[in-house]
Parts: structure tokens; sequence; C-alpha cells
């Protein structure tokens, strides 16, 4: 598992962007197959917490295991973990939460919209330099 420093760049539809500088964490196969194992323990423990309640453990078991499941592997192509950033939007100024979360699946660019003016925002993992 290597962490590596990334140039993190946000663009906006103008054309504008912004640069920041962060760490991506990649992640070996062994540390992907150990984080998809611990929620799979983790959905079957919170699956277990539900056994006692009659009727509501009818759907919140199979709900709970198949989400685990789903989420587990989906961290089994996991490449690595932006480490989490806040930037600003190109367009408006409001900071912008970046990286963090369960990973993500590749290092080309990808969409999310801002948290104040709900533009499309395009974020690009790229060298630092």
């Amino acid at each position: 598992m290597g962490e590596r420093r990334v140039r993190v760049v946000l663009e906006a539809s103008g054309g504008e962007t912004v640069r920041r500088d962060g760490v991506f964490t990649e992640f070996t196969v062994a540390r992907r197959a150990a984080r998809s194992g611990l929620i799979v323990l983790v959905s079957v423990g919170l699956a277990l917490l539900f056994v006692p309640i009659p009727i509501i453990h009818l759907l919140a078991i199979p709900m709970i295991l198949l989400g685990g499941i789903a989420v587990a592997i989906r961290q089994l192509s996991v490449l690595g973990r932006l480490g989490p950033l806040r930037i600003a939007c190109p367009k408006c100024s409001a900071l912008n939460r970046i990286g963090g979360g369960l990973g993500v699946r590749s290092m080309g660019p990808r969409t999310q919209s801002c948290e104040s003016c709900r533009r499309e925002l395009v974020v690009r993992l790229e060298p630092p330099g």
C-alpha cells in the first residue's frame, strides 16, 4: 500500500480550473480483500442485531446482507483512495469536499456537482508538477 502525492484538478464548464495537492493511497490486492471481508463481517453483525425484532427482521436482515455483499464486491475493484480535501468551486468559490469515502475505481476523470451552486464539476488526478 503506497501513498503518493497527486495534483487534484477541479474544472468547471467555463474552462476555469482550481488545483490543489493531495495524497492518493493505492490499495494492494490483500488490502482490498481485507476491506471487503471487514465490510461483510460488519453487515453480518448488523444483521444479527435484527434477529430478535419481530416483523422487521423479515426485510432488514436480507437487505443488510445484500447491501453489505454489494459494497464488499465494489471494494474488491477499488484502486485506491484520495485523502479528504476541501477545494473551492471555480465558479462560486464555495468549498467542496473531494476524496475520502470508500475509494475510486479508476484514475480517470469523474464528475460531481458543486455543493453550493450545483454546477457540474470534473475532478481529475494528475501527477504533481
